[in-house]
């Protein structure tokens, strides 16, 4: 269980390492990543210079995407067991 976990963990970070400098800034702002407080849509907003609702677009497309590679990442591994 411990070598699942700590593949999923690498996997998360490869694939977050793909995104865009401004995907991978939205949800390390948004969620704390950097071990600092959760940035609203406002806060992220205004440092980027775009909108909120483009800030809600872009974290959206890169959650999506992260589960997306994650989900396959789970299936090749239950298929090769």
């Amino acid at each position: 269980a411990q070598i699942y976990v700590s593949s999923i963990v690498r996997e998360a970070k490869e694939e977050f390492a793909k995104l865009s400098e401004r995907k991978q800034h939205i949800l390390t702002k948004r969620l704390g990543l950097d071990r600092s407080k959760p940035q609203t849509l406002e806060q992220v907003s205004a440092d980027l210079g775009i909108t909120r609702e483009r800030v809600r677009q872009l974290q959206n497309e890169a959650l999506k995407t992260l589960k997306n590679k994650l989900e396959e990442t789970k299936l090749d591994q239950t298929t090769t067991q």
